[in-house]
């Protein structure tokens, strides 16, 4: 076989892998959550957890997602009471979000047990295999937004 050939075969084999494993994530955490909150709103959770308050487009462009969706789900949120949102002096329409107590306990919850199912999935694995998968999984990532 080809080397070209064999690339895109190793490629194609390794991001149908990680689709499987991700639907799988997916699937057990949020069997585990007690949360009625679904992966979208998680996200965005996760983005105002790790960045502060952000506003739409700042989510968006983190998530690589649409404004739009990300409003859809901010809008959501807002009335879970998961979000808190403000508007700025300038300009007027960029409402900025930032976790309420509600949302910052929601995702410190959902969080630990990401981290829990995630540990277990990793059991037996040794350090330097993880650093090695998560080398491969940020070339990858680094290759598709390129």
């Amino acid at each position: 076989m080809r080397a070209a050939v064999m690339e895109r075969v190793a490629y194609t084999e390794a991001g149908a892998t990680l689709f499987q494993l991700l639907r799988q994530l997916e699937l057990s955490i949020s069997l585990l959550s007690q949360r009625p909150v679904s992966q979208g709103r998680m996200a965005v959770l996760r983005c105002l957890a790790l960045h502060g308050p952000l506003n739409l487009s700042e989510i968006a462009r983190l998530r690589g997602v649409s404004r739009q969706g990300v409003q859809r789900l901010a809008e959501a949120l807002e009335k879970d009471g998961l979000v808190r949102a403000s508007s700025p002096a300038r300009p007027p329409r960029a409402k900025r979000l930032e976790l309420s107590d509600a949302g910052g306990r929601a995702y410190r919850e959902f969080a630990g047990q990401e981290a829990r199912e995630l540990n277990a999935l990793a059991a037996g694995l040794s350090p330097a295999e993880l650093r090695g998968a998560t080398r491969v999984l940020r070339l990858l990532l680094d290759r598709q937004s390129a």
